[in-house]
């Protein structure tokens, strides 16, 4: 009789247990997707022609102008470098950040991206700067003469 009392409250723990983990387990996180345009451009030719790209988040993961565009340049088999911190982009097929030449002639070389036509702050990042369904993103390779950008520090 003992036996069975053991073996009832043991399958009973049991049981429990496998109804909480299933619980624990159907918590999905809701998804929600949105359409964003993207395109990339270098000074001598466009890299990718806007495309619109489905981008899929959560409230754990928001969508921002990194996903967007890594979707896009993934889709379209485009290689890229992104920086430690996975909040810039470093590279787009053969157009890297880089300084060029020496004294009044060195040039900075640098990707930077625009939101529905306003440039990006400083302090935004694209690993940061939430989107929205709609947006057009267009990430553009910028070269600068140093001396120029030192005087827009200023």
């Amino acid at each position: 009789m003992k036996f069975i009392k053991i073996t009832a409250l043991l399958l009973a723990v049991l049981m429990l247990s496998v109804s909480m983990i299933g619980c624990q387990s159907g918590e999905q996180k809701e998804t929600k997707t949105i359409n964003v345009t993207v395109s990339v451009v270098a000074p001598d030719k466009t890299i990718l022609e806007p495309v619109t790209i489905p981008v899929t988040y959560t409230a754990d993961e928001p969508a921002t102008v990194m996903i967007a565009v890594t979707n896009a340049l993934d889709e379209n088999a485009l290689s890229y470098v992104l920086s430690d911190d996975e909040n810039h982009i470093n590279a787009i097929e053969d157009y890297a950040d880089a300084i060029e030449g020496e004294g009044d002639a060195q040039m900075i070389c640098f990707w930077e991206y625009t939101l529905n036509g306003v440039a990006s702050a400083d302090d935004v990042s694209a690993g940061t700067n939430l989107i929205n369904d709609g947006d057009k993103i267009v990430y553009t390779y910028v070269k600068e003469l140093a001396s120029e950008m030192e005087e827009d520090a200023e």
